[in-house]
């Protein structure tokens, strides 16, 4: 208003409107320093350039004065208006209480002193160690006990999870645990050892086990059709009997690709013993032997590779046994300066009769 003055008008159950009652005003009254009523009975209206901006919601009213103060005046049952009322309202205006200005003298900054950057020590690349988890539980035929107790799947955490479905009652333990066994010779092993006891089940009535594996553990270039599961050391192949039973046993019976890229496998079992999973390691020749097999072979007092050469079969490597399907008693007989240890005239009929042996010596 002219003259710095406020005016308010309205709902006022709460004061808002700054005339000390809390009567609705149906035209504009004048906010009140001193005094009550539509006219500030006994008191002074605020005027004069007190007050030059006004901010208000339905409850309490502020006004921002020349001077750099603020008063507030209406409800106040959180404090709203500033300090300045110990009431749940006021009904005229009463001052912001702020802080006074911090008089501190700043403390000087300490010039750094250049010292001398010592070169870091490489730290070598741990191991992953991955949670352990151990659940045994009593169940009705036809019940399930699961590692999964948080119920969030598998994650980069705790990357396997497990579900066992027993056909008869009894006590279900699982254990994930560290891996302690070696691979299948041309596989790796992935995450963990899983443990299982259940009560017996048949091949026609079998266990169903399902293994969920996290999306990080999976090697790239591997998925739900390439990793293999191992029960005791021993690759489990595919189910191929009637639906619903462990035919061979055990079998995997299902493979799943699952929405965020984790992998579910299902094994039917008449049994219940320790599992793992793995996948076949590299093999850039294509010769059934892993590079890494092939790269292991260069020592053991034999020559080194020649240039070019990765391992595998060759006929002009030095006494090459790597790949070759051997007989009980190779002929160690060079048929040149360069050769491999089985004469070129024993392979043709060693090949048909004997299993790959990528090992050294054979």
């Amino acid at each position: 208003m002219t003259g710095g003055g406020v005016k308010c008008w309205g709902y006022n159950s709460d004061g808002q409107l700054g005339d000390g009652t809390t009567s609705d005003r149906y035209v504009p009254v004048d906010v009140c320093s001193t005094g009550t009523g539509a006219d500030c009975a006994s008191g002074d209206p605020l005027t004069g350039a007190d007050a030059i901006t006004l901010g208000t919601d339905a409850e309490h009213t502020c006004a921002l004065t020349t001077t750099g103060g603020v008063k507030c005046w209406g409800r106040n049952e959180e404090g709203q208006l500033g300090g300045g009322c110990v009431d749940d309202m006021c009904t005229t205006p009463v001052d912001v209480l702020f802080p006074p200005p911090s008089t501190a003298t700043p403390t000087p900054t300490p010039t750094a002193t250049a010292m001398p950057t010592s070169t870091p020590t490489p730290t070598a690349t741990a191991t992953p160690v991955f949670a352990e988890e151990h659940v045994s539980e009593s169940v009705d035929a036809g019940g399930t006990v699961t590692t999964d107790t948080e119920s969030d799947g598998a994650t980069a955490s705790d990357p396997v999870e497990t579900w066992v479905t027993s056909p008869a009652a009894g006590t279900v333990s699982i254990d994930e645990t560290a891996m302690s066994g070696s691979p299948p010779p041309g596989f790796q092993f992935l995450g963990q050892d899983v443990t299982i006891t259940a009560p017996a089940a048949t091949v026609a009535d079998p266990l169903i086990v399902r293994f969920r594996i996290d999306s990080s553990l999976i090697p790239p270039g591997e998925n739900e059709e390439t990793i293999e599961v191992f029960k005791n050391g021993a690759q489990v192949p595919a189910c191929t009997g009637a639906p619903g039973t462990a035919s061979p046993d055990p079998c995997v019976s299902e493979r799943t690709l699952l929405p965020d890229s984790d992998v579910e496998i299902t094994i039917l079992t008449s049994t219940a013993s320790v599992w793992n999973f793995g996948t076949l390691l590299a093999d850039t020749d294509g010769d059934g032997c892993a590079d890494v097999e092939e790269l292991a072979q260069t020592n053991d007092g034999l020559p080194p590779l020649l240039p070019g050469e990765t391992g595998g079969f060759d006929p002009n490597a030095w006494y090459d046994f790597y790949d070759v399907p051997v007989p009980a008693n190779p002929d160690p007989t060079p048929n040149g300066t360069k050769n491999q240890a089985i004469a070129m005239d024993d392979v043709g009929a060693v090949l048909p009769q004997v299993p790959l042996d990528c090992s050294w010596p054979p």
